[in-house]
């Protein structure tokens, strides 16, 4: 039986005594990056001593990035999950977003209001 990397990492992070610090191996490393900030959210929330290691890889297909984790290239990637990719690495579940990448609102200028009060939509 093989362990992922990813199921390294978390089982790092649960058994490591806190004098330890673990090096995270991660791809992005882009200034502002949503999906980074809630991995550094989890990592000081869990207490473990880390530090997050930038790889050289440049920011790739979700496919690159499982092979990555499977040749231990990367500790930790974020992406959406399938069955398939369950099968081959170990998630680590955690609501980024919360369900929202698929609502979308719409933002008008007040002064076009009531043209907008105008549009009737049918449905086919």
């Amino acid at each position: 039986m093989t362990i992922s990397p990813v199921l390294l990492f978390t089982a790092l992070l649960i058994f490591a005594a806190p004098s330890w610090s673990i090096g995270i191996k991660v791809s992005d490393s882009r200034a502002n990056n949503f999906y980074m900030d809630a991995l550094t959210w989890v990592l000081d929330k869990s207490g473990a001593d880390y530090y997050l290691i930038n790889t050289d890889h440049s920011i790739s297909s979700q496919v690159r990035k499982v092979a990555l984790v499977q040749r231990g290239e990367l500790d930790v990637m974020y992406a959406g999950t399938t069955i398939e990719m369950e099968e081959q690495l170990q998630p680590i579940r955690f609501p980024i977003t919360r369900g929202l990448i698929g609502s979308r609102i719409f933002i008008i200028n007040k002064k076009y209001q009531k043209e907008y009060d105008e549009i009737k939509i049918s449905m086919i």
